[in-house]
């Protein structure tokens, strides 16, 4: 399956969700758990116990603290993510084309235990678009 569409995937209220680049969203079959052994690793990390993030929809990674990272997320996805968590949304809705507003920047906390394995994999990511281009 090509999976290059899906910007996130989050567990929110019982449910599995993923937002795509150009902002649409729709309900995601499978758990966090399982979703990381279908997702290509060289596109997509677990970030957090209910986030798993494509490289490409991170604008940005802040660090906080020591142990306190963030990563920012493209605006499109964010606003989504926003509205979905926000409960502006019914599923129902969820299908139709998102609205750029002018919500702030979507931050993902990055677990302490996976920063390592986030910046490894990160680099990785970078390093081969540079390639690429």
């Amino acid at each position: 399956m090509d999976y290059a569409h899906v910007a996130c995937i989050f567990s929110y209220e019982k449910h599995y969700h993923q937002v795509h680049f150009n902002g649409l969203a729709d309900i995601w079959n499978y758990s966090i758990d399982h979703s990381v052994d279908l997702l290509p690793s060289t596109d997509f990390i677990r970030v957090n116990r209910s986030f798993i993030i494509n490289f490409k929809a991170i604008d940005e990674v802040k660090d906080e603290s020591p142990k306190v990272t963030f990563l920012l997320l493209k605006e499109l996805v964010g606003c989504r993510i926003d509205k979905i968590r926000g409960d502006d949304e019914t599923n129902d809705q969820l299908e139709t084309e998102s609205v750029n507003s002018s919500c702030n920047f979507f931050r993902v906390r990055l677990s302490y235990e996976r920063k390592k394995a986030f910046n490894q994999a990160y680099n990785n990511y970078k390093a081969t678009v540079k390639k690429e281009v």
